[in-house]
């Protein structure tokens, strides 16, 4: 998939997410018609984490999205699991969603969307 460029549009609002970015081949859909805050631009930033579940590096994503007004956090290597609830990794003003690697170590993607962004995954586009 190539990149979005600003003068490309897309059917439906629908911002394709790149597979190293959230969950493969799922796109995120935001709905400007809903009488909801939706900024007039987006700030969406991509992590690398290789742990969520390091305290340091939940402390540094907090900050970073604190410091940095990011509306979309998307993190690669989040090495989530079921042991770890999304109240553990919550950031407060943000929605989680996340998939989970299953059966291996390591792995995962989530992403935290900024609450008065309406956003919905397409699990139906993920098969």
């Amino acid at each position: 998939m190539e990149p979005i460029r600003k003068e490309q549009t897309l059917n439906q609002n629908q911002i394709p997410i790149q597979p190293s970015d959230l969950i493969a081949n799922h796109y995120l859909s935001f709905h400007p018609n809903d009488q909801i805050s939706v900024p007039s631009s987006l700030n969406i930033v991509h992590l690398n984490i290789r742990s969520l579940r390091n305290i340091v590096h939940l402390t540094e994503v907090k900050e970073l999205v604190k410091l940095n007004n990011i509306d979309v956090l998307t993190i690669s290597e989040s090495w989530l699991n079921s042991s770890v609830t999304n109240r553990e990794i919550a950031i407060d003003y943000y929605k989680i969603h996340r998939l989970d690697r299953l059966h291996k170590k390591g792995g995962g993607v989530c992403a935290y969307i900024k609450k008065n962004i309406k956003a919905t995954v397409l699990k139906d586009l993920s098969k």
